[in-house]
């Protein structure tokens, strides 16, 4: 089974870091941490289990993370058994 989660979130100017998790609440460990910083310019993504943060990798496209302030963007996370795929998308800007 595939599950698909489908994002739309508009970045505001002000903004230097945005973040989704999707988490259990039974057990309150966190299956993505997906964290845009956009004032350093990449993504990291985490998992979180029984209270302990698991080994951090970050991604920059291009040298520059795909994400922009003033911006609407479409993100799209695909859940398997396992794995995660996050697709994202960019808007024109908000002005």
């Amino acid at each position: 089974d595939i599950f698909q989660f489908d994002i739309n979130n508009s970045i505001k100017y002000k903004y230097c870091r945005f973040s989704v998790n999707l988490l259990s609440k039974a057990s309150g460990n966190i299956a993505l941490h997906f964290n845009v910083r956009l004032d350093r310019g990449y993504v990291v993504r985490n998992t979180k289990f029984k209270g302990c943060w698991e080994e951090e990798e970050t991604c920059s496209p291009a040298g520059h993370t795909a994400f922009r302030r003033n911006s609407y963007t479409h993100i799209l996370i695909f859940c398997t058994a396992n794995e995660f795929q996050v697709r994202t998308k960019n808007y024109s800007s908000l002005l």
